[in-house]
């Protein structure tokens, strides 16, 4: 997570812009980073 100005930026660690989430909401930053954090899921195409 980095903050620049009213913008805050998620993303994992070493992540590229495309998987980058942002927000100017603190609610919002700890739901996304919760989201981010959690585990993930198998994709459905087997």
């Amino acid at each position: 997570m980095s903050k620049r100005g009213e913008t805050i930026r998620l993303n994992h660690f070493g992540g590229l812009e495309d998987t980058a989430k942002y927000t100017t909401d603190l609610q919002d930053a700890l739901a996304l980073g919760r989201q981010i954090a959690g585990p993930r899921r198998a994709s459905a195409s087997r």
